[in-house]
Protein backbone atom coordinates (compact mmCIF):
# COMPACT_ATOMS: atom_id res chain seq x y z
CA UNK A 1 0.00 0.00 0.00
CA UNK A 2 1.47 3.35 -1.07
CA UNK A 3 1.60 6.67 0.73
CA UNK A 4 -1.28 7.81 -1.49
CA UNK A 5 -3.57 5.36 0.30
CA UNK A 6 -2.08 5.74 3.77
CA UNK A 7 -1.78 9.49 4.29
CA UNK A 8 -3.37 12.88 3.81
CA UNK A 9 -1.85 16.29 3.24
CA UNK A 10 -2.78 18.60 6.07
CA UNK A 11 -2.25 22.35 6.40
CA UNK A 12 -2.58 24.60 9.42
CA UNK A 13 -3.35 28.30 9.15
CA UNK A 14 -3.43 30.51 12.24
CA UNK A 15 -3.90 34.25 11.97
CA UNK A 16 -3.93 36.68 14.85
CA UNK A 17 -3.47 40.32 15.69
CA UNK A 18 -0.02 40.79 17.17
CA UNK A 19 -0.81 43.92 19.17
CA UNK A 20 2.48 45.50 18.11
CA UNK A 21 3.25 48.50 15.93
CA UNK A 22 6.30 50.34 14.71
CA UNK A 23 6.35 53.87 16.14
CA UNK A 24 8.23 56.05 13.65
CA UNK A 25 8.13 59.13 15.86
CA UNK A 26 9.65 57.25 18.80
CA UNK A 27 12.27 55.79 16.46
CA UNK A 28 13.17 59.27 15.18
CA UNK A 29 13.43 60.51 18.77
CA UNK A 30 15.86 57.72 19.69
CA UNK A 31 17.95 58.38 16.57
CA UNK A 32 18.07 62.08 17.37
CA UNK A 33 18.88 61.61 21.05
CA UNK A 34 21.63 59.03 20.47
CA UNK A 35 22.95 60.58 17.23
CA UNK A 36 22.61 57.35 15.25
CA UNK A 37 22.31 56.77 11.54
CA UNK A 38 18.97 55.94 10.00
CA UNK A 39 17.74 52.34 10.17
CA UNK A 40 20.08 51.38 13.01
CA UNK A 41 17.04 50.22 14.94
CA UNK A 42 13.29 50.55 15.29
CA UNK A 43 11.01 51.20 18.20
CA UNK A 44 8.16 48.72 18.17
CA UNK A 45 5.63 49.23 20.91
CA UNK A 46 3.13 46.87 22.48
CA UNK A 47 -0.29 48.38 21.98
CA UNK A 48 -1.77 46.43 24.89
CA UNK A 49 1.18 45.96 27.26
CA UNK A 50 0.60 43.26 29.85
CA UNK A 51 -2.73 42.14 28.36
CA UNK A 52 -3.12 38.60 29.70
CA UNK A 53 -6.02 37.92 27.33
CA UNK A 54 -3.86 38.54 24.24
CA UNK A 55 -0.91 36.63 25.71
CA UNK A 56 -3.20 33.64 26.26
CA UNK A 57 -4.13 33.59 22.58
CA UNK A 58 -0.46 33.66 21.67
CA UNK A 59 0.30 30.76 24.03
CA UNK A 60 -2.55 28.70 22.59
CA UNK A 61 -1.37 29.45 19.04
CA UNK A 62 2.09 28.14 19.90
CA UNK A 63 0.57 25.03 21.51
CA UNK A 64 -1.51 24.32 18.41
CA UNK A 65 1.50 24.66 16.13
CA UNK A 66 3.53 22.36 18.38
CA UNK A 67 0.69 19.81 18.35
CA UNK A 68 0.46 20.07 14.55
CA UNK A 69 4.16 19.36 14.05
CA UNK A 70 4.21 16.54 16.61
CA UNK A 71 1.36 14.72 14.89
CA UNK A 72 2.55 15.12 11.30
CA UNK A 73 5.55 14.56 9.05
CA UNK A 74 7.31 16.67 6.38
CA UNK A 75 5.69 17.18 3.00
CA UNK A 76 6.53 20.40 1.15
CA UNK A 77 8.18 23.72 1.78
CA UNK A 78 4.81 25.49 1.70
CA UNK A 79 4.14 24.42 5.28
CA UNK A 80 1.82 21.52 4.50
CA UNK A 81 2.52 18.22 6.22
CA UNK A 82 1.60 14.53 6.01
CA UNK A 83 -0.93 13.03 8.38
CA UNK A 84 -1.16 9.25 8.56
CA UNK A 85 -4.68 8.10 7.72
CA UNK A 86 -4.77 5.93 10.85
CA UNK A 87 -4.13 9.04 12.94
CA UNK A 88 -6.91 11.11 11.34
CA UNK A 89 -9.63 10.50 13.94
CA UNK A 90 -7.37 11.06 16.93
CA UNK A 91 -5.79 14.13 15.34
CA UNK A 92 -9.10 15.79 14.49
CA UNK A 93 -10.56 15.09 17.94
CA UNK A 94 -7.57 16.68 19.68
CA UNK A 95 -7.46 19.55 17.20
CA UNK A 96 -11.10 20.40 17.90
CA UNK A 97 -10.28 20.75 21.60
CA UNK A 98 -7.34 23.02 20.81
CA UNK A 99 -9.46 25.11 18.46
CA UNK A 100 -12.24 25.48 21.02
CA UNK A 101 -9.74 26.78 23.56
CA UNK A 102 -8.40 29.20 20.94
CA UNK A 103 -11.89 30.44 20.01
CA UNK A 104 -12.84 30.87 23.68
CA UNK A 105 -9.67 32.88 24.32
CA UNK A 106 -10.39 35.11 21.31
CA UNK A 107 -13.93 35.70 22.57
CA UNK A 108 -12.63 36.65 26.00
CA UNK A 109 -10.11 39.04 24.45
CA UNK A 110 -12.70 40.75 22.28
CA UNK A 111 -14.96 41.24 25.29
CA UNK A 112 -12.08 42.88 27.18
CA UNK A 113 -10.68 44.86 24.26
CA UNK A 114 -12.09 48.31 25.04
CA UNK A 115 -11.06 48.06 28.70
CA UNK A 116 -7.57 46.91 27.73
CA UNK A 117 -7.25 49.80 25.30
CA UNK A 118 -8.31 52.24 28.00
CA UNK A 119 -5.70 50.83 30.37
CA UNK A 120 -3.05 51.09 27.65
CA UNK A 121 -3.76 54.80 27.26
CA UNK A 122 -2.34 55.30 30.75
CA UNK A 123 0.53 52.83 30.33
CA UNK A 124 1.77 54.22 27.00
CA UNK A 125 1.44 57.88 27.83
CA UNK A 126 2.45 59.99 24.81
CA UNK A 127 3.06 56.84 22.78
CA UNK A 128 -0.66 56.12 22.74
CA UNK A 129 -2.40 56.96 19.47
CA UNK A 130 -6.02 56.05 18.86
CA UNK A 131 -5.34 55.42 15.16
CA UNK A 132 -3.02 52.54 16.05
CA UNK A 133 -5.92 50.43 17.25
CA UNK A 134 -8.17 48.39 14.94
CA UNK A 135 -11.90 48.51 15.33
CA UNK A 136 -13.76 45.77 17.15
CA UNK A 137 -15.23 44.58 13.83
CA UNK A 138 -11.85 44.26 12.12
CA UNK A 139 -10.43 42.42 15.13
CA UNK A 140 -13.19 39.82 14.95
CA UNK A 141 -11.91 38.66 11.56
CA UNK A 142 -8.22 39.04 12.45
CA UNK A 143 -8.19 35.82 14.47
CA UNK A 144 -8.65 32.40 12.91
CA UNK A 145 -7.40 28.86 13.28
CA UNK A 146 -8.14 26.38 10.50
CA UNK A 147 -6.92 22.98 9.36
CA UNK A 148 -7.48 21.73 5.81
CA UNK A 149 -7.00 18.27 4.35
CA UNK A 150 -6.17 17.11 0.83
CA UNK A 151 -5.41 13.70 -0.66
CA UNK A 152 -1.82 12.87 -1.49
CA UNK A 153 -1.47 13.23 -5.28
CA UNK A 154 -1.03 10.14 -7.41
CA UNK A 155 0.49 9.91 -10.87
CA UNK A 156 -2.87 8.54 -12.01
CA UNK A 157 -4.50 11.85 -11.08
CA UNK A 158 -3.04 13.56 -14.13
CA UNK A 159 -5.76 14.17 -16.68
CA UNK A 160 -3.38 14.86 -19.53
CA UNK A 161 -0.75 12.67 -21.08
CA UNK A 162 2.70 13.33 -19.69
CA UNK A 163 6.08 11.95 -20.65
CA UNK A 164 7.29 8.77 -18.99
CA UNK A 165 10.32 10.70 -17.75
CA UNK A 166 8.04 13.20 -16.02
CA UNK A 167 6.06 10.37 -14.45
CA UNK A 168 9.27 8.87 -13.14
CA UNK A 169 10.30 12.25 -11.73
CA UNK A 170 6.96 12.50 -9.93
CA UNK A 171 7.26 8.96 -8.55
CA UNK A 172 10.80 9.70 -7.37
CA UNK A 173 9.51 12.77 -5.54
CA UNK A 174 6.94 10.59 -3.80
CA UNK A 175 9.63 8.12 -2.79
CA UNK A 176 11.75 11.00 -1.49
CA UNK A 177 8.81 12.23 0.56
CA UNK A 178 8.42 8.79 2.12
CA UNK A 179 12.13 8.60 2.88
CA UNK A 180 12.15 12.07 4.43
CA UNK A 181 9.08 11.26 6.51
CA UNK A 182 10.58 8.05 7.85
CA UNK A 183 13.89 9.74 8.51
CA UNK A 184 12.07 12.19 10.76
CA UNK A 185 10.43 9.29 12.63
CA UNK A 186 13.83 7.79 13.31
CA UNK A 187 15.25 11.19 14.24
CA UNK A 188 12.51 11.85 16.79
CA UNK A 189 13.15 8.54 18.52
CA UNK A 190 16.91 9.01 18.37
CA UNK A 191 16.77 12.54 19.78
CA UNK A 192 14.80 11.71 22.93
CA UNK A 193 16.92 8.63 23.68
CA UNK A 194 20.17 10.47 22.98
CA UNK A 195 19.16 13.35 25.25
CA UNK A 196 18.52 10.97 28.15
CA UNK A 197 21.83 9.17 27.51
CA UNK A 198 23.69 12.50 27.40
CA UNK A 199 22.30 13.52 30.77
CA UNK A 200 23.44 10.22 32.27
CA UNK A 201 26.95 10.71 30.88
CA UNK A 202 27.23 14.01 32.76
CA UNK A 203 27.70 13.21 36.47
CA UNK A 204 26.59 16.73 37.40
CA UNK A 205 23.40 16.67 35.35
CA UNK A 206 20.04 16.05 36.98
CA UNK A 207 18.19 13.10 35.47
CA UNK A 208 14.62 14.39 35.39
CA UNK A 209 11.45 12.31 35.10
CA UNK A 210 10.60 14.17 31.87
CA UNK A 211 13.53 12.51 30.09
CA UNK A 212 11.86 9.10 30.41
CA UNK A 213 8.38 10.54 29.90
CA UNK A 214 9.45 12.12 26.61
CA UNK A 215 10.76 8.77 25.37
CA UNK A 216 7.50 7.05 26.35
CA UNK A 217 5.41 9.72 24.62
CA UNK A 218 7.46 9.42 21.44
CA UNK A 219 7.15 5.64 21.48
CA UNK A 220 3.38 5.96 21.89
CA UNK A 221 3.11 8.36 18.93
CA UNK A 222 5.40 6.59 16.45
CA UNK A 223 2.91 3.88 15.36
CA UNK A 224 0.67 6.71 14.10
CA UNK A 225 3.57 8.24 12.16
CA UNK A 226 4.99 5.06 10.64
CA UNK A 227 3.34 5.60 7.25
CA UNK A 228 5.40 2.90 5.51
CA UNK A 229 4.76 0.31 8.21
CA UNK A 230 8.51 -0.06 8.58
CA UNK A 231 9.10 -3.24 10.61
CA UNK A 232 12.60 -2.03 11.46
CA UNK A 233 11.27 1.16 13.03
CA UNK A 234 8.54 -0.71 14.89
CA UNK A 235 11.04 -3.23 16.28
CA UNK A 236 13.31 -0.46 17.48
CA UNK A 237 10.37 1.43 18.97
CA UNK A 238 9.28 -1.65 20.92
CA UNK A 239 12.84 -2.25 22.12
CA UNK A 240 13.14 1.32 23.37
CA UNK A 241 9.74 1.16 25.02
CA UNK A 242 10.66 -2.05 26.85
CA UNK A 243 13.99 -0.58 27.88
CA UNK A 244 12.57 2.51 29.58
CA UNK A 245 9.69 0.69 31.26
CA UNK A 246 12.12 -0.61 33.86
CA UNK A 247 13.91 2.70 34.35
CA UNK A 248 12.82 4.52 37.47
CA UNK A 249 14.21 8.08 37.38
CA UNK A 250 14.35 8.36 41.16
CA UNK A 251 16.43 5.17 41.40
CA UNK A 252 18.69 6.29 38.55
CA UNK A 253 19.27 9.61 40.31
CA UNK A 254 20.40 8.03 43.57
CA UNK A 255 22.12 4.81 42.50
CA UNK A 256 25.46 4.87 40.70
CA UNK A 257 24.90 1.30 39.55
CA UNK A 258 21.43 2.06 38.15
CA UNK A 259 22.77 5.21 36.46
CA UNK A 260 25.62 3.33 34.81
CA UNK A 261 23.32 0.50 33.71
CA UNK A 262 20.78 2.91 32.22
CA UNK A 263 23.54 4.86 30.48
CA UNK A 264 25.05 1.73 28.93
CA UNK A 265 21.69 0.55 27.62
CA UNK A 266 20.71 3.93 26.21
CA UNK A 267 24.13 4.41 24.63
CA UNK A 268 23.90 0.99 22.99
CA UNK A 269 20.49 1.64 21.50
CA UNK A 270 21.44 5.10 20.21
CA UNK A 271 24.48 3.53 18.51
CA UNK A 272 22.25 0.95 16.83
CA UNK A 273 19.86 3.66 15.69
CA UNK A 274 22.64 5.81 14.28
CA UNK A 275 23.85 2.89 12.14
CA UNK A 276 20.35 2.35 10.75
CA UNK A 277 19.78 6.07 10.16
CA UNK A 278 23.07 6.29 8.29
CA UNK A 279 21.73 3.74 5.85
CA UNK A 280 18.49 5.58 5.07
CA UNK A 281 18.68 6.73 1.48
Amino acid sequence: MSIVEKALIVSLRISQWTGRKLDKNATDTVESQYKTEKRVGNYTKKLLPGAAELEQIQRLSSAIRQFFYEQTLPWCTDGSRILAAQNYMDFTAKYRKHKQEFDDAVKQFLQSYELLKSQSRMKLGHLFHEDDYPTQASLEIAFSCEVTFMPVPDVGDFRVEILDSEKETFLKQMRDVETQAMRECWQRLYDVVYKAASKLRDPNAIFRDSLIENIQETCALLPKLNITDSPELETMRVNVEKLVVGMQPDVVRHSDYARQDAMDKLNDITLRMSHIMGGLK
